[in-house]
């Protein structure tokens, strides 16, 4: 037994009585205050900051990719309209649309699979060699 545990037991005596000895925890802690240490809870700070960090981090791809999908719409309708539109002034506002376009990529071909114009790629890749980028492509 330990030490301490001795000093609260009685004295040997040769009587046959019935002693309850009852452990308390020390003043000020709980009984599950040793099992909860500070590691324990640095450990919970750290799952918060991960599961938030995860959460941040789907919500921001979420929004990144519907502003792209929206992006990607509107170059879309704005080529539609370049090649359908014979009104000058939604020509004009659908080459500005096609023009200011700085991150999706784009490859104008003709029937013959040549490149007529590309925006948003890799210039050094795309004159080296116009038939790597259509591989890429297919």
């Amino acid at each position: 037994m330990h030490s301490s545990w001795r000093r609260n037991l009685p004295a040997k005596n040769n009587s046959y009585s019935l002693k309850i000895i009852i452990f308390l925890p020390r003043k000020g802690l709980s009984a599950m205050g040793g099992y909860l240490n500070w590691k324990t809870y640095l450990i919970f700070a750290a799952l918060i900051i991960v599961g938030a960090s995860l959460y941040y981090s789907h919500r921001l791809a979420l929004s990144l990719a519907d502003a792209e999908r929206r992006n990607v719409v509107q170059l879309v309708e704005g080529l539609k309209t370049q090649s359908l539109s014979t009104d000058p002034l939604a020509i004009r506002y659908a080459s500005s649309i096609v023009e200011e376009n700085k991150s999706i990529p784009l490859l104008v071909v003709d029937e013959g699979g040549r490149i007529l114009d590309f925006k948003s790629i890799d210039t050094i890749r795309a004159n080296r060699d116009s038939r790597d980028l259509l591989r890429v492509l297919e």
